[in-house]
């Protein structure tokens, strides 16, 4: 597989939908339901870096795991990593039965977003547009001659961040945006609500919860509704959601 063509991502901003994998790009040994899966998945945010206070635009570009792929009943699972060992990754869920596709990002076993979209663009362009969470390793590539031997310092950095230790709670917050934004989590005064329905006999209840809150519980409701069997609920909900259903020996 080539790498990247990081300029075409730098060009297309933050939301992209990268190219397939293609007949072209892998062997005959990989199943052809693969072939529809992206090439890459690259994030993009402008930030400070590690090295110094100079705002850069950063890209990770993750890159499937083809061993990782995992085949069901209703749907095919994909994971994809980083260049360098990174406690990051990307998890990608095709519903064969329909158009929808799952995106997941992942630091070590705790998800930080789950996007669903309507058919591959779609999906691709609402995982993307989030850009980079708060040291999440990426590279910088806009290096001159002048400024070749910092950006070489910098990346160095953060494949050395990549191969640290996981981070803690407190140091995960979205990245994708030029403007100045909190170097922290996000309070809860600026959390982005999203609304719903709750319908019962004769009565229907408009429901605004956090985002975060929506997309696990989705992934939850979902699981349950197309689970036929134990086995297929534990592989469709996401790892970090299973302990909040189900306590052993109760």
């Amino acid at each position: 597989m080539t790498s990247l063509n990081v300029r075409s991502i730098l060009c297309a901003g933050y939301a992209s939908i990268p190219p397939q994998i293609g007949a072209r790009w892998i062997t005959r040994d990989v199943p052809a339901t693969l072939l529809c899966f992206p090439s890459c998945i690259p994030y993009v945010s402008v930030r400070r870096g590690l090295t110094s206070d100079v705002r850069r635009t950063y890209v990770a570009a993750y890159y499937p795991i083809i061993d990782s792929a995992r085949f069901y009943a209703g749907s095919v699972q994909l994971s994809y990593g980083w260049l360098h060992a990174s406690p990051f990754s990307v998890h990608i869920l095709r519903e064969t039965n329909c158009s929808l596709w799952h995106v997941f990002k992942c630091c070590g076993r705790r998800l930080l977003s789950h996007v669903v979209g309507d058919g591959y663009g779609d999906a691709m362009i609402r995982a993307t547009i989030l850009g980079l969470f708060d040291r999440e390793p990426a590279f910088a590539y806009d290096a001159t001659l002048a400024t070749f031997d910092e950006i070489r310092e910098e990346n160095l950095a953060q494949i050395a961040l990549a191969e640290g230790s996981e981070l803690d709670d407190g140091e995960f917050s979205l990245h994708n945006s030029e403007d100045e934004q909190t170097e922290s989590t996000l309070s809860p005064a600026k959390q982005t609500l999203v609304f719903g329905q709750i319908q019962k006999p004769g009565e229907v209840a408009l429901v605004f919860i956090p985002e975060a809150d929506a997309l696990r519980l989705a992934a939850i409701h979902r699981a349950i509704a197309t689970a036929e069997t134990w086995g297929d609920f534990v592989d469709a909900i996401p790892p970090e959601q299973l302990d909040t259903v189900y306590e052993p020996g109760v």
